[in-house]
């Protein structure tokens, strides 16, 4: 997954991104960090993504 893909599935902007880490859109976009601000994020996605399968799985078990 790419940053352009996780902020078209998600509906973001730059400007959300920025708010996330508590920065300014610009200083997001011209940081040196950009690269991984970007893989952080979608490496969190990823995580957030397997854990809610594996919550949803334990449910479907339970009944």
């Amino acid at each position: 997954m790419t940053i352009q893909e996780l902020k078209k599935k998600l509906g973001l902007k730059n400007p959300d991104i920025a708010d996330m880490f508590d920065i300014s859109a610009d200083t997001y976009a011209t940081s040196s960090a950009k690269s991984r601000y970007d893989n952080a994020l979608i490496r969190f996605y990823k995580k957030v993504r397997e854990v809610d399968k594996e919550n949803e799985s334990k449910i479907n078990e339970e009944l």
